[in-house]
């Protein structure tokens, strides 16, 4: 599976932790994954493949950082 399907998949997880904590409180959000390469790829967001989806990822983090500014959030 290409580094850009993982992170899609991240970006799905925490757009639905996003949501949820519309609702609930939210101490901690995990996330586990065995795509380093998705990792690395959200730690920026220069132009390549997978760009789209990190952004998606890194905006709903500001949103649950925003709702939420005590809450935890891993991504392992």
């Amino acid at each position: 599976m290409e580094a850009k399907t993982h992170i899609a998949a991240i970006a799905r997880a925490l757009d639905v932790a996003a949501d949820r904590a519309k609702r609930h409180k939210l101490g901690r959000v995990r996330i586990f994954t065995d795509a380093q390469a998705a990792l690395k790829r959200m730690t920026h967001d220069e132009p390549g493949p997978g760009q789209t989806h990190a952004l998606q990822a890194r905006k709903a983090i500001a949103a649950l950082h925003k709702r939420e500014p005590a809450v935890e959030i891993e991504i392992r």
